[in-house]
């Protein structure tokens, strides 16, 4: 683990919150917003791209062999 060992940080309140507050930042900036996950998909084109069609053949010659 990195930085200072829990049972050592839990001897004091102060220490414990400081800790608490490093963990609380770390989560808020490392988390997306939920703009910057939409605005990081590629727009879909109206033809579907080579390996979705590939995909497709794949998954009907797999039912059909299930279906057997």
């Amino acid at each position: 683990m990195l930085g200072v060992r829990t049972s050592q940080v839990f001897t004091s309140r102060w220490k414990a919150l400081i800790w608490s507050a490093g963990v609380l930042a770390t989560a808020y900036c490392t988390i997306p917003d939920a703009d910057d996950t939409t605005a990081a998909k590629p727009a879909k084109a109206d033809r579907p791209s080579a390996e979705e069609v590939h995909a497709r053949q794949i998954i009907k010659n797999l039912e059909g062999i299930k279906s057997r």
